[in-house]
């Protein structure tokens, strides 16, 4: 009988224990999945966003505006993303949240020009935007198959640093040389999607990029034919409340603020793998993936319906379908240079009904610009 019953004893406690390794099983497993999920959205927005462009002088920096060319024109962008975490009361957390800072400054120097009185080279009027974006997804919204999909609400700064009068006296004109322009809080509502993913054999041959010796093994590093197409989009509208704007501006209705904006993007990636010869044996070591091109296309309407263009005291309305005077578009391309994932060309034509570098947003201008991109350019390890 004492036999019996520790069979059964020792039954019962194998059976347990396999019960309680299953049950730890899967919710490890449900773990590392929200884990690669939550990593994936944080790396995708770090990603997503345009980098910093340095472009300058009549050759590679052309604008329609009332200006010279410009010596110098850059905007610098760099965001910092952080990831926040909460948990119920069943440990599960499905919701992902992330907020990202981002310093942003846009910058241009003036040619000498007498007509202004642009008497030197300074950057005498930077365009400051610093901004706080919350973005909020649900694991259900991102998992594969299918579009993933986010919500998000950013608030942002606005200011040139300059203290003058608004307003040129005694036209009353708006004052461009060293007028104060500053926005204190403005916000923007948006969704975003990452529509597809699509991943083939490249048109671009295996290419032998460097071989390195290493202790009598031979190291190589090689592009090989894979290649991954994505598309993802942002929209949104923004808004300028009043409490927060210059109330002289906001008042005579010659700023447009208020604004429905769109951000269309394909990106092209490439899967770069490390090989070691030893022994007439080749060994795959880590690869990733690294961003090669991306078209972007960003579009924005003011819809402000009290809209006006002009001076102070002698200004015109401007129609709600008037697009020469409300919309801002511009193309961009970025090329990635020297396999590095910080560093791309890029090409940009575009349209500024207002041009959004501070107190300029009366100048309508067309804009062609080539230079060089700084940013973080979409990277991944591959295993």
């Amino acid at each position: 009988m004492r036999t019996l019953w520790s069979v059964i004893f020792l039954g019962l406690s194998l059976l347990s224990l396999r019960c309680y390794s299953q049950s730890d099983e899967q919710p490890l497993s449900s773990f590392k999945q929200r884990e690669a999920l939550r990593n994936q959205f944080s790396a995708f927005l770090a990603s997503e966003g345009l980098p910093a462009q340095l472009s300058g002088s009549k050759f590679l920096d052309y604008h329609s505006g009332i200006k010279k060319a410009y010596l110098f024109n850059g905007s610098f962008r760099f965001p910092f993303t952080l990831e926040l975490r909460k948990r119920n009361s069943s440990g599960n957390h499905p919701f992902m949240h992330v907020l990202q800072f981002t310093p942003e400054i846009h910058v241009r120097i003036f040619q000498n020009d007498p007509e202004y009185q642009d008497r030197s080279k300074p950057v005498r009027t930077p365009s400051y935007i610093p901004s706080i974006s919350y973005y909020l997804s649900h694991q259900n919204w991102w998992k594969q198959p299918g579009p993933k999909k986010y919500l998000g609400i950013r608030a942002l700064h606005h200011s040139n640093g300059e203290d003058g009068w608004e307003f040129s006296y005694p036209d009353s004109t708006v004052n461009i040389y060293d007028g104060s322009f500053s926005e204190s809080l403005f916000f923007q509502f948006f969704a975003g999607a990452w529509l597809y993913q699509e991943q083939s054999a490249s048109s671009r041959k295996n290419k032998l990029l460097h071989p390195e010796k290493i202790n009598k093994e031979y190291l190589f590093l090689n592009q090989i034919e894979q290649q991954r197409d994505q598309f993802f989009f942002s929209a949104g509208y923004e808004w300028h409340p009043r409490v927060f704007a210059n109330e002289k501006f906001y008042d005579t209705q010659l700023y447009g603020g208020n604004r429905i904006f769109c951000s269309l993007n394909l990106r092209r990636s490439f899967l770069h793998q490390s090989y070691v010869k030893s022994s007439e044996n080749w060994k795959a070591t880590d690869g990733y993936w690294l961003e090669g091109q991306r078209l972007n296309l960003s579009v924005q309407y003011i819809t402000d319906l009290s809209y006006r263009s002009g001076s102070q005291i002698d200004n015109q309305k401007i129609a709600l379908a008037d697009a020469s005077k409300r919309l801002n578009v511009t193309l961009n391309f970025y090329q990635q240079l020297l396999q590095n994932r910080f560093l791309a060309a890029f090409a940009q034509l575009g349209y500024h009904g207002s041009d959004p570098y501070n107190i300029y947003f009366q100048q309508s201008q067309f804009v062609a610009r080539i230079g060089l991109a700084f940013g973080f350019l979409e990277y991944e390890s591959a295993h």
